[in-house]
């Protein structure tokens, strides 16, 4: 059995688990290394870049930070590979970097849902190719709010 020694996932064979089921571990053959998700944010590999603009932005900012790691914790329990890498904010823009595709899009579609606006979704637009990306195109999500 495989133990992330960061975030404390378990490997159970198939894929990583949340590590509230550490507690379940009582084997003494126990190997502790880095899951795929801890491996990604040591190397700064990004699948996934949201860019956000309005001034929602700065007049609700901690509202909104609130929403963006709730919608991690939620994502990240269906799929571990669901993290935030950064968060930068100036004014009224944001840019989030994920270390997964299926992240960026869902906090796209939250703000969509949440604060309505205009959404765009692209794939690969920068045409940039992370070390150990092995074919897999980064998403780039655009919202912004509405005048």
């Amino acid at each position: 059995m495989k133990v992330c020694r960061k975030c404390h996932a378990i490997h159970d064979g198939k894929k990583w688990v949340p590590d509230a089921e550490l507690d379940k571990v009582t084997n003494n053959n126990v190997e502790y290394v880095l899951c795929e998700a801890c491996k990604r944010k040591r190397d700064k590999v990004v699948y996934g870049i949201v860019y956000l603009e309005g001034p929602v932005l700065q007049d609700r900012r901690d509202e909104i930070l609130k929403m963006i790691k709730k919608e991690e914790d939620i994502e990240s329990r269906h799929n571990h590979l669901s993290r935030i890498l950064s968060i930068d904010q100036n004014k009224n823009q944001m840019t989030i970097t994920t270390i997964n595709q299926w992240m960026a899009l869902q906090l796209g579609k939250q703000f969509k849902k949440t604060f309505k606006g205009k959404l765009e979704i692209s794939r690969d637009a920068s045409g940039r190719r992370g070390r150990g990306t092995k074919g897999r195109e980064e998403v780039v999500v655009r919202w912004k709010q509405a005048a």
